[in-house]
């Protein structure tokens, strides 16, 4: 008589639960062969590579030497993501080898991106049908060193994302890709020209026909508001957008061109009808970066009581949200604020977050609050130590302590938020991009 087995679902929503447990999944694979395609689906659909930037042509080669060896295994790599530390440029021709290797790819992440190295990348997005989240982090032109004043983008919930969209190109398009994440994030200010290679890709990645639903356009342009990132004509398919904003100058001076495009900003926002997650960056991180240089140069007097941001763009959010009419994003569930600045720099904004937190608390004339569906803000701030940005004597658990102590302090400024019941959290972002939280 014949042993019943098992169907091959119930043995793989068994193995589901020894997913990141290398050393039980690798002993599941030697004791049944069958159990291999599904031990190596966990062992490999995730590729992290964060490696001191000498050490990467060492891993990249070995894990090409892998996949030449053992070919099976390209087909389960669903996610592959490269972060090579503060002082090299990321090495895409590396990167786009491998992809290829990955027939099933669906996020590609990369950061210390090159601007130069843009087409090649999206040229790749084109030839890997399967992709759908292309993330670029520290985006710059002719990059030596990699800039660390920014911080992931929060990605909503892949809930958010579930519903692809079932139209494709015509046959011989000159565009083709499934995207529907495209995250583009750098704090150093990008030339025109290199803005001017990111925007055709962007155009046609939101075209009608596309799956294009999360765009974060988080990399300033140096110097030409023309060619400063804009919210987009199709940006009424977005349930998420991200973008940079800054009105300050390195002196700590009001920058009128940032004004006007920050006014531009706002004005055009509502086209995002859809949105349920909106990412505004508040950049005055040359400010920062200027005021620590001096002061520990001792080149010039420091203005103590000059130690915060304006409220503008705050008060420009809260005149959008609360606008008579219908509200801009109705379905609105989360918003997050990231300042490149020290935390500290933000208590002098009690008057604008009160504001901001009223608009998203009112009731409309239904009897209902105008936004129903928002439960969470999210503030993401730099750190304020230099030393520890720079990765010069770096006291990690001093800037910790420090962040946890203004954390305290500022948490009072979303009284407003919290009475009412919505979920707010302080992250800080550290150098290699990582999130700290209580």
């Amino acid at each position: 008589m014949a042993t019943p087995s098992l169907p091959i679902e119930v043995i793989e929503h068994a193995l589901s639960f020894l997913d990141g447990d290398l050393q039980a999944l690798a002993a599941c694979s030697l004791i049944c062969r069958s159990l291999l395609p599904g031990c190596r689906s966990l062992v490999w659909r995730d590729v992290d590579l964060n490696v001191p930037a000498y050490k990467l042509k060492e891993r990249l080669d070995k894990l090409t030497e892998i996949l030449a060896q053992v070919p099976d295994i390209g087909p389960h790599v669903g996610s592959f993501t490269i972060l090579c530390g503060q002082r090299a440029r990321m090495s895409v021709e590396g990167a786009i080898h491998l992809c290829q290797l990955f027939p099933a790819l669906q996020s590609l992440i990369l950061y210390s991106v090159d601007s130069a190295d843009l087409p090649a990348l999206f040229a790749l997005v084109d030839s890997v049908p399967t992709l759908e989240a292309l993330c670029l982090f520290d985006i710059g032109d002719n990059f030596v060193r990699a800039s660390t004043l920014y911080s992931l983008p929060s990605l909503p919930p892949l809930p958010y994302i579930t519903e692809k969209s079932n139209n494709s190109s015509e046959r011989g398009a000159p565009f083709q890709s499934n995207l529907r994440v495209l995250s583009m994030v750098g704090r150093r200010k990008l030339r025109g020209p290199s803005f001017q290679a990111i925007a055709p890709f962007v155009k046609n990645s939101g075209r009608e026909s596309s799956s294009l639903r999360f765009l974060d356009l988080r990399a300033p342009v140096n110097n030409d508001l023309k060619d400063e990132p804009r919210v987009p004509s199709f940006a009424s398919q977005l349930i998420h957008f991200g973008i940079s904003v800054n009105d300050l100058q390195e002196n700590g001076d009001i920058d009128p061109l940032g004004r006007e495009h920050m006014a531009n900003v706002f004005s055009d926002l509502p086209r995002c009808s859809s949105l349920r997650s909106l990412c505004i960056q508040y950049d005055a991180s040359a400010a920062f970066f200027h005021r620590e240089y001096l002061q520990r140069m001792h080149r010039a007097p420091l203005d103590s009581s000059r130690v915060w941001i304006y409220p503008f763009f705050l008060e420009k959010l809260y005149s959008l949200l609360s606008a008579p009419g219908d509200p801009p994003f109705p379905d609105l569930e989360r918003l997050t604020l990231v300042f490149l600045n020290p935390i500290d720099w933000l208590l002098n904004c009690q008057e604008a977050f009160d504001q901001l937190a009223q608009a998203f608390l009112d009731v409309g004339d239904q009897g209902t609050r105008r936004y129903p569906r928002f439960a969470r803000l999210e503030i993401q701030v730099m750190i304020a130590d230099l030393n520890f940005v720079l990765g010069k004597h770096a006291r990690v658990s001093e800037a910790r302590a420090h962040f946890l102590e203004m954390r305290e302090k500022a948490m009072p400024l979303f009284a407003g938020f919290t009475r009412a019941g919505v979920e707010v959290e302080i992250l800080w972002v550290d150098r290699m991009y990582q999130v700290e939280r209580a």
